[in-house]
Parts: C-alpha cells; sequence; structure tokens
C-alpha cells in the first residue's frame, strides 16, 4: 500500500493567516478543506495536503500542530518571520518555506 505524504504550507476562513488548504490526488486538486479536516484527508494512501500560510498565528500554528503532530521544532521556525526558503524533514512531515511572488512590494522591479 503506498504511504501518503503530507506537505505542510491552506484555506481562507476566519483567519486570515491561512491563504489555501487543499488536497490533491494525481495531480490534481480535488478539494479544499478547512483546516481541522487536513489530518484525517493526509492519512488516506496518494494524497497530499497543501497548506498555504502567511504570518501564521501561533493558534493557526498550534492547530495545525494537532492535526498533523507536527515537531516543535517545525512550530517554532513556522513562527519566525522572513526566513530563508528551505526544505527540512520532521519525522514523516516536510516543513517549506517558500516565497511567491511579491507583485506589488518595496522590492517589486518594473
Amino acid at each position: 500500500m503506498a504511504k501518503s505524504r503530507r506537505l505542510v504550507l491552506a484555506q481562507p476562513e476566519d483567519t486570515p493567516s491561512i491563504i489555501a488548504s487543499a488536497v490533491y490526488a494525481d495531480g490534481q486538486k480535488i478539494a479544499e478543506v478547512p483546516i481541522e479536516d487536513v489530518g484525517e484527508w493526509s492519512r488516506k494512501p496518494d494524497h497530499v495536503v497543501w497548506i498555504g500560510l502567511h504570518e501564521p498565528s501561533l493558534d493557526v500554528l498550534r492547530r495545525l500542530q494537532a492535526e498533523f503532530g507536527l515537531h516543535e521544532l517545525a512550530i517554532e521556525d513556522a513562527l519566525k518571520a522572513h526566513q530563508r526558503p528551505k526544505l527540512e524533514q520532521y519525522g514523516e512531515a516536510l516543513f517549506v518555506v517558500a516565497h511567491g511572488p511579491d507583485a506589488g512590494g518595496p522590492n517589486c522591479v518594473r
């Protein structure tokens, strides 16, 4: 049986720090899900959960920690703003820091 993979990085809801939360299978987005359900989806074989965060609060990170059993160091890293891009593995979870394009920020070149 294939193992599911968990990629932590999710969904507009009442928390503005959650950008998106979706489940993918076979390279296709199959559902947008609330973060309270991502742990269940991540345990399904061949499913990937993608959670996009921007400056998450400790409360949001603790909710994700509860869903995924995240390592305390991953929570500590996620609280630090402006980290350089990186990929770290904590047990079966991948912790990703990525920066997307900034269409209107002060560093934008036109």
